[in-house]
């Protein structure tokens, strides 16, 4: 591309790579959210179910725990 990818376009690409069962591309796309956004819950949802599909329960749980331990979202206030 000959710009930089934004959020949304990372996005669809790591809901392409769960669509397509693509676990190395989902992997290199969840970690450039990571770098650009905090809150990426929907990114490690997907990626933890590309991990389920591939059945590497260990990458569901090592995603899963990230995920709950980096939620930090303040009492009654939506991420919406």
């Amino acid at each position: 591309m000959p710009m930089k990818p934004k959020l949304a376009i990372l996005g669809a690409l790591l809901s392409a790579c769960r669509a397509q069962n693509d676990l190395e591309l989902g992997e290199l796309v969840a970690k450039k959210i990571e770098s650009l956004c905090q809150c990426k819950g929907g990114a490690d949802v997907l990626l933890s179910s590309i991990y389920a599909d591939q059945q590497r329960w260990h990458g569901v749980v090592s995603v899963r725990e990230a995920a709950r331990k980096d939620a930090n979202k303040p009492p009654a206030q939506s991420w919406i």
